[in-house]
């Protein structure tokens, strides 16, 4: 049985653990995958076992020893973690200057010295540029583990001084088997899971908010312009409360539920709750437009962080559902029927 936080962690668990038992861990670890997958549990359940005198077996820290209940309080004195602030989106420097200082001081008990910087793709140019020595050069005694869901965000010199451990997305049976688990079984977990792009950790807390509501409030308002029953005005009222990301990431995975129907392909459905409903909208689409309109929306993905107008960005989106609906409706009843002049 693994020590891992989640299943779908066994095999990246047991090989840092392994490596540690070899003593051949290295002192930078990249743990990079998506978000929603449990990465910050994993690493801090690894810290954990770093500083627990009593790991068990399969390397899960004992929990009932002094370093163990410390840690579980949040006051172990030589684990330092690293998050962007409350009043802030980035890690700044003046946090990367407090974790070499950290670094600097005495051990106050004889184990490793762990430090977590989550996400590491938030630290700012000058936070970046201020961990690199520490990278090359870190105390013999410490691990730093980064989080990461975005490589590409990263600058290469963090990269390579890194050993990288990927954790891609679990299968879709291990992921509902676990959710399951969790008390979410059927239509539910399986619409919940495609809502999280198949990251079981973050299709949980979907489940605990307003998400699933405002999804199938999307999908109403969608699918009825889709009909010939609204426009991009109705949507607009309808949708008010969603942000723009998260307008885009449902319009992108409608959009490819219609085109996989549309192309004479069936599931899975990255919106299953309204398959049956597609099915008969995708049949009358024009194909092209279908492909047109995921253009634009990828031309919306690339752009979406850039500071643009937001309303703008919500209408290009909002006219191209529109758009689809109106050229399906001018499409003329037989369009290969040639009628005789008079």
């Amino acid at each position: 049985m693994s020590g891992a936080p989640y299943p779908w962690q066994a095999a990246q668990w047991a090989r840092l653990v392994e490596l540690w038992r070899r003593d051949r861990l290295p002192h930078a670890v990249l743990l990079h995958g998506p978000p929603g997958l449990g990465l910050d549990d994993f690493a801090r359940r690894f810290a954990n076992a770093l500083v627990c005198p009593a790991t068990r077996d399969d390397g899960t820290p004992c929990g009932q020893c002094p370093a163990c209940r410390q840690f579980a309080e949040g006051v172990y004195p030589d684990y330092h973690e690293v998050t962007p602030p409350a009043d802030r989106q980035g890690i700044g420097v003046d946090q990367i200057r407090a974790l070499i200082d950290f670094l600097a001081l005495t051990r106050s008990h004889g184990r490793p010295r762990p430090v977590l910087i989550t996400p590491a793709e938030a630290m700012n140019v000058n936070a970046a540029n201020s961990l690199l020595k520490t990278l090359e050069e870190p105390p013999g005694d410490a691990l730093l583990l980064l989080v990461c869901a975005r490589l590409d965000r990263l600058p290469a010199t963090i990269l390579s001084r890194c050993q990288r451990v990927d954790f891609p997305r679990p299968p879709r049976q291990t992921a509902l088997d676990w959710l399951a688990g969790q008390g979410l079984s059927g239509e539910t977990a399986a619409g919940l899971l495609a809502l999280a792009h198949g990251a079981p950790c973050a299709a949980l807390r979907l489940a605990e908010g307003e998400v699933p509501a405002r999804h199938a409030a999307f999908l109403d308002a969608v699918l009825a312009v889709l009909a010939g029953q609204g426009s991009a005005g109705t949507l607009r009222a309808a949708l008010a409360e969603l942000d723009t990301a998260q307008l885009l990431d449902w319009s992108e995975a409608l959009l490819r539920d219609l085109l996989r129907l549309r192309s004479g392909l069936d599931g899975p459905f990255e919106t299953p709750v309204a398959a049956g409903r597609l099915r008969k909208l995708a049949a009358p689409l024009d194909l092209m437009r279908l492909f047109e309109f995921q253009d634009q929306l990828l031309v919306s993905r690339a752009t979406l962080e850039h500071p643009l107008n937001a309303d703008l960005q919500r209408d290009v989106i909002l006219l191209g559902w529109e758009a689809l609906s109106c050229h399906n409706r001018r499409k003329p009843s037989h369009p290969h029927r040639v009628t005789a002049a008079p």
